[in-house]
């Protein structure tokens, strides 16, 4: 609270301003309170997250209710108040102050929750009754960070002062990065025979690395957390209810959790997307980086620890139910319990490092400048190009500022007389490429433990391996695998071997998550393939089948059948003559019903002349040049980024740097971060839902999902404009959105019924990844009973080819399994420029729905795209550029004729007239 948040209304009486709050907060004596903030801490948070601009009184720039896009270069027009009065008073009372802390043991804990509720509350109030007042921008002369995140890199930076010696209390300022990172990912999420598979994975991860990520905000606060967000957070909120249930509201007549997340209790499928990223970036004191890593990894190994003996109990006890008398191969015996644990033990594998800031600037620019990776590049290599030079340039820049315009809280004499910046913010970039270069080196180590001992090689030998990891042995032996089918047939297959993980994969969720924390999915089922693929059908027909007589008798013999099938997946005819065969020995009347079922479903089909597409989509979508993001390596120009009257004093005193890129600053981390939680936590499930999909996980700029064949494309196409924040997805969806015109905003509407269940109150300003960024994205359609795992395999490929020539990034990639084995794949740039248009537009998706529609409507054969891909794919190499249509007018004029050659040949004659 050491700026208040209403900061750029009222720059003259800000301190006063923000005295008043600390009031508020209860601490009645200012001057004691304010004895343990270091201001430095503030000057430091300022200098790396603005660039060094002269003293306020040579340059000043009046408050001009807009905000730049910290990751871009957008505006984002601030609807607040016209009054700094009126502002100031919806801060104040937004204020989170009236709560009961009696339940809590000591001061130190109460000073610790007012502190933690302040962080989660203060701008949750705010943005209740006006979303905009959270873009309000720190600095009036460069308005693309805000005053709340400057304040979170404050508070980071006050929590890296340690008492040296607590006898005379010296302090000791001592900031260091720490990452922290987990695996396996791909792999292990990648391991997968159902659809709960994958979320299972992806989910367990995002569990751990939250525990993991509690045990330091536990011990340093959660402003140490720099990247990911942690604000709203729906699993990060869920892992501190019992905190929150101890905090009373004024009258006590509820808890905090009641009053203010009774929204996590209604919609748990919240708390359950796994959207956390497997790393994350602290802001810690050296000399406790250690200690706090450490902590961070034993919570980890001990909440897996837990989940792996809850699992045990759980199997131990549905096995007993099967055979009372015991039958020894039931048993979860010695040698299954240690090869189990010597699994979970083997299973997660952490790296983390921690570097200390370089607080001399001159130092830390030369340490960056010498890292490999920029040391070897050319020196006539622009600033751009090299996040190094192009730091080295304004660091320059700002020490030949004229010498009358300096500003002293920046600046010290170096021996020659000569200004030089003292602030070690200024150097966040270096710090950051520095300590991520190291993490490289350590993850790049790859050492690792013997697994299990010598003396048990023995006894593991001749196991049969998982069949889906094809590393670990099986758990048990082929019968004690078999009775996990018996006790569990929903959840394993017959004849599956699975290892430890990979079971513990398929019950966690029950056996920990239900029975321990009261979480399972609510009114959603993780659907079959099969489901997923006929649900578009039925969805499409569904104001058809809900009065067709057909359709009626079709339920009801379904139902008479006691099948527990999912309804969806029985509107395939094979799905329900494979039950049929299933039930005909054991379950003569049970397959007699499903007959008549068919029956009427042939007939209900042949009255509406369709019937669901066989095929489902896997598609897995990754953000482009993430690396370079996190990096600061893709920022913007610095120009971009500065207000109208800072512009023009550069121009006249300092023009090189107009050219430079901003260098990494904590708030492009953060909104980084945020705007990954936007979209993840927001927009993915609402967009992958509205195509009868089902989202697996989001985490963040990472997306994997599966839905109907026919409709993959379009999602794909949606997520992409939901990722930048495009403003034209307000017209492809209903009453979600109040568009902003500009790329990387969004404004929910909260008359949309869809964010009432997310908890958002009012009109609300998302910030997403802005006009700079892409998303490529790769498709593997195949037949509802090919492998899922191999699906999901194909999809990663194809994704990782969309970032690759000949489409390098921006780009979707789609592969088709046919059900001879053939793979076909084709994929084009999102986007296309045409010259004849100007502009760039969905030319390749457009097309793409043209020819379905046509298809669909028998105007066209189905081999029509396969004749014209044979005629035309020699002319490709005659398109130089991947994301244009222009190429010689003459190479065009003979693709032009192939079109219509191919037209001709595959045109339907018997189709109705307008075609």
């Amino acid at each position: 609270m050491h700026d208040p948040p209403s900061k750029p209304f009222n720059l003259k009486e800000h301190q006063e301003i923000a005295d008043d709050l600390i009031r508020q907060a209860g601490f009645d004596d200012i001057e004691n309170a304010k004895k343990f903030f270091e201001k430095e801490c503030d000057f430091i948070a300022a200098s790396a997250d603005r660039l060094i601009f002269p003293k306020p009184t040579v340059l000043k720039e009046k408050f001009q209710r807009e905000f730049i896009h910290t990751l871009g270069s957008t505006k984002l027009q601030l609807q607040v108040p016209d009054s700094a009065s009126q502002a100031e008073d919806i801060i104040k009372s937004s204020q989170p102050v009236s709560y009961n802390y009696d339940t809590l043991s000591n001061e130190e804990e109460k000073d610790k929750a007012k502190f933690f509720i302040h962080w989660r509350l203060w701008r949750k109030f705010v943005a209740e009754k006006n979303g905009y007042l959270l873009f309000l921008p720190a600095d009036t002369r460069i308005p693309n960070h805000t005053i709340w995140t400057h304040c979170a890199i404050t508070s980071a930076l006050q929590g890296c002062i340690v008492i040296e010696q607590q006898k005379d209390h010296q302090l000791k300022f001592e900031p260091s990065f720490l990452i922290f990172q987990i695996g396996p990912v791909q792999e292990f999420i990648a391991q997968a025979r159902k659809t709960k598979d994958l979320w299972s994975g992806s989910y367990l991860l995002s569990w751990l690395i939250a525990h993991g990520i509690k045990a330091v905000s536990d011990q340093r606060g959660p402003d140490a957390i720099i990247y990911p967000t942690l604000f709203g957070q729906p699993l990060f909120d869920y892992l501190h209810k019992d905190f929150y249930e101890k905090i009373k509201t004024a009258d006590g007549s509820s808890s905090l959790w009641t009053k203010e997340f009774a929204h996590l209790d209604q919609n748990k499928n919240l708390i359950l997307t796994p959207n956390l990223p497997n790393r994350f970036l602290a802001l810690v004191p050296y000399s406790e980086a250690a200690n706090i890593a450490q902590r961070c990894e034993k919570a980890i190994k001990e909440e897996l620890d837990k989940i792996s003996q809850k699992c045990v109990e759980f199997l131990k006890e549905e096995l007993h139910k099967i055979s009372k008398k015991c039958v020894e191969f039931l048993k979860i015996d010695e040698n299954i319990q240690n090869l189990w644990n010597l699994q979970i033990d083997s299973f997660i594998q952490i790296s983390w490092v921690a570097h200390r800031w370089e607080m001399d600037v001159e130092k830390a620019l030369t340490f960056f400048e010498q890292l490999p990776y920029l040391a070897d590049q050319k020196d006539n290599q622009s600033s751009a190009q090299n996040p190094a030079k192009n730091l080295r340039t304004l660091y320059n820049v700002a020490r030949n500022l004229p010498p009358d315009d300096l500003d002293p809280r920046n600046y010290i004499m170096d021996a020659q007389g000569k200004p030089t910046i003292k602030s070690s913010g200024f150097c966040w970039s270096a710090h950051y490429a520095i300590t991520d270069w190291l993490h490289a080196g350590r993850r790049n180590t790859r050492d690792f433990s013997f697994y299990g001992s010598l003396n048990q090689l023995h006894q593991r030998r001749g196991i049969p391996k998982d069949m889906y990891s094809g590393k670990e042995e099986c758990i048990g032996g082929e019968a004690w695998q078999n009775e996990l089918h018996q006790r569990f047939p929903y959840l394993f297959k017959e004849n599956e071997r699975l290892g430890a993980l990979n079971i513990l994969k398929r019950i966690w969720d029950e056996a920990y998550l239900e029975k321990c924390h009261k979480l399972s999915h609510e009114g959603f089922d993780f659907d079959s393939v099969p489901d997923v693929a006929a649900y578009c059908w039925y969805r499409e027909n569904e104001e058809k089948l809900k009065t067709n007589d057909k359709h009626k008798n079709f339920l009801k013999k379904v139902n008479e059948a006691k099948e527990k099938k999912q309804i969806a997946s029985l509107y395939f005819q094979t799905e329900i003559k494979r039950r049929i065969t299933e039930y005909e020995t054991e379950k003569k009347s049970e397959a007699t019903e499903l007959k008549e079922a068919l029956n009427n479903l042939i007939d209900l089909q042949k009255e509406l002349q369709s019937e669901p597409v066989p095929y489902v989509a896997i598609l897995a979508m990754d953000g482009d040049s993430m690396g370079k993001k996190l990096s600061g390596a893709d920022a913007p120009k610095v120009s971009e980024h500065l207000s109208e009257k800072s512009k023009e004093y550069f121009s006249n005193h300092a023009r090189d740097i107009l050219g430079c890129s901003r260098p990494l600053f904590p708030s492009y981390h953060i909104e980084l971060s945020q705007a990954l939680a936007n979209f993840s936590l927001y927009l993915a499930a609402l967009i992958v839902e509205k195509f009868y999909g089902q989202l697996i996980y989001a985490g963040g700029d990472d997306i994997l999902a599966m839905l109907p064949a026919e409709k993959a494309l379009d999602c794909a196409c949606l997520l992409r404009k939901a990722f930048r924040g495009d403003p034209s997805l307000a017209n492809d969806v209903d009453n979600w959105f109040k568009g902003t015109g500009q790329t990387g905003f969004l404004i929910l509407n909260n008359q949309c019924k869809e964010w009432e269940n997310l908890g958002i109150k009012t009109d609300y300003p998302l910030i997403l990844m802005g006009e700079r960024a892409d998303i490529s994205a790769g498709i593997a359609i195949g037949h509802i009973h090919s492998p899922l795992q191999n699906l999901v395999e194909e999809a990663r490929r194809a994704e990782k080819k969309a970032k690759t020539e000949p489409y390098n990034k921006g780009s979707f990639v789609v592969s088709l399994f046919k059900r001879s084995g053939e793979i076909l794949q084709w994929g084009s740039k999102w986007e296309l420029f045409s010259q004849s248009q100007g502009q760039s537009s969905y030319i390749a998706l457009e097309l793409f729905k043209s020819l379905n529609e046509y298809f669909n409507k028998k105007y066209i054969s189905a081999r029509f795209p396969y004749r014209l891909a044979e005629l035309t794919q020699a002319y490709f190499p005659s398109f130089p550029h991947k994301d244009s249509l222009d190429g010689p007018e003459e190479v065009k004029k003979v693709i032009e004729k192939d079109f219509d050659f191919a037209i001709e040949q595959h045109f339907n004659n018997n189709a109705s007239e307008g075609s």
